[in-house]
């Protein structure tokens, strides 16, 4: 590999069947990725967020590592952040 290429992602380890995979509500998800319930339900609905599964009739809830592989997944956007300057009025 030369050095301008990017290391290769890692493979997601094995997961033993019989562990139970972590969960979290709306309410954790909005406060660990600071986004609104509507932005995350959209984002669900869109195709372009991991689906949530209902435990009950009323509670929703997602799986932690499909949460952090979206996460991980996410395009470099620090190119948005620079700030642009604005004109004194």
């Amino acid at each position: 590999m030369n050095q301008s290429e990017p290391p290769a992602p890692a493979a997601e380890p094995e997961r033993d069947p019989d562990t139970p995979r972590a969960m979290l509500s709306t309410v954790e998800v909005m406060k660990l990725l600071s986004m609104g319930r509507t932005t995350i339900f959209r984002l669900e609905r869109n195709g372009k967020f991991p689906k949530s599964r209902y435990l009950t009739k009323r509670r929703r809830l997602y799986y932690a590592d499909e949460i952090a592989k979206w996460q991980r997944d996410l395009p470099d956007t620090n190119h948005l952040a620079e700030r642009i300057p604005r004109k004194r009025r």
